[in-house]
């Protein structure tokens, strides 16, 4: 991990997780991370029913990403601001996130308006629906800049051309997963898979 509110996040999960577990919603405050707040997400998974596949809705969603997206992105689908080709690819490695449990590194390479690239660090990490529940509904995440330029620069909503520079999963205690998907991903588009 290379940004500090990366760490800073990843560092407060295992300071919040009971012995063994994995930690609730209610164990998250917003306020513990103020300083990295402008670079965090909150996902919740929204299982409509049937064979509809499930939905990401972002609850929480820091300043500097609405800055940089252009828009308002809360009560929004997750799946409203990647492009078309990107749903599947972000929905099942946000499934291996929740259901296995897992944490999830991803490095992707963007253009900034300055026509300079940038590199983005994303982490996922999974969090508890309520206290005394056991089901893995919410994604806490950060994104954040590896380097000195300014991301995204106003993305108009969406997120059309990221290039995935590497990925790996992290073991939370309860191992990493052994679906394929996120390998396969990465070698089909020339990055790298890494063990975190």
């Amino acid at each position: 991990m290379r940004n500090i509110c990366v760490k800073a996040v990843h560092d407060y999960w295992h300071q919040i997780r009971p012995e063994g577990g994995l930690p609730h919603r209610s164990d998250f405050s917003p306020a513990d991370l103020a300083k990295c707040l402008p670079n965090i997400f909150l996902y919740e998974r929204n299982l409509p029913g049937g064979d509809a596949p499930p939905d990401y809705v972002v609850r929480l969603a820091g300043t500097r990403l609405v800055e940089n997206f252009g828009i308002e992105v809360t009560g929004g689908s997750v799946f409203d601001f990647v492009s078309a080709e990107a749903v599947e690819f972000f929905r099942s490695l946000y499934e291996c996130v929740l259901n296995h449990p897992a944490g999830l590194l991803l490095y992707f390479s963007l253009m900034t308006a300055e026509n300079q690239e940038s590199e983005l660090e994303f982490l996922y990490l999974p969090l508890l629906l309520d206290k005394g529940g056991d089901e893995s509904g919410l994604i806490l995440g950060v994104a954040a800049s590896t380097d000195d330029h300014r991301w995204l620069d106003n993305m108009g909503g969406r997120w059309d051309t990221p290039e995935l520079i590497s990925g790996g999963w992290l073991d939370l205690g309860f191992g990493k997963p052994d679906d394929p998907f996120l390998q396969n991903a990465c070698a089909a588009a020339g990055a790298d898979y890494k063990d975190y």
